[in-house]
């Protein structure tokens, strides 16, 4: 056996899976984490270590800020993160663009069983040729004018709640349908 690295492996292949992100998760579940830090203090006092010992105190001190750090991330995900709200699908309407087909198509399929409305913005018709609560409306999202033609039909029809741009186009509806929200409300 050859000890030589062939020409298409690196001779640091072994690092590769080596990362930032894998650093500070292992970081995290160890030296960072409140559970590892307060070993260091329960040790020190099983070898009989004075309360005072500088040592001791700048121990607890760090295992205690990393106690209040765990506490307060967990209060930041409680607050950013709370019980969703509970959206009555029947009274939602959902613009679409580009949902003709691929995900758009997909999207607009799911909420109109859900039993939302759905207007779809799209230059084509339905690949699926027709499917429930979906109302398609011929618009070119990339075109400014087409666009606020299409949000005053949907407004006469129904009136929009969320846009979901599927069509992988800048959408140039965003003051469009803004607009319609004011006035609604």
């Amino acid at each position: 056996m050859s000890h030589e690295t062939r020409e298409d492996e690196s001779p640091l292949a072994w690092a590769k899976p080596l990362s930032i992100d894998l650093f500070l998760k292992v970081l995290n579940v160890t030296f960072f984490h409140p559970f590892v830090a307060w070993m260091i203090p329960l040790c020190m006092r099983a070898q009989v270590m004075a309360w005072t010992d500088p040592a001791m105190q700048l121990s607890i001190g760090y295992a205690s800020l990393l106690t209040a750090m765990f506490f307060l991330g967990v209060l930041n995900r409680q607050i950013a993160f709370t019980k969703p709200r509970t959206v009555d699908f029947s009274e939602e309407v959902i613009v679409i663009t580009g949902g003709a087909s691929g995900l758009g198509l997909l999207i607009a399929e799911v909420y109109g069983m859900r039993g939302a409305t759905v207007a779809v913005l799209d230059v084509k018709d339905l690949e699926s040729g027709e499917a429930r609560g979906v109302e398609v409306y011929k618009c070119d999202v990339g075109d400014k004018e087409q666009v606020a033609r299409v949000a005053l039909e949907i407004e006469r029809d129904v009136c929009p709640i969320f846009l979901a741009a599927a069509a992988g186009v800048e959408v140039r509806a965003n003051a469009a349908f803004s607009s319609l929200e004011r006035r609604r409300y």
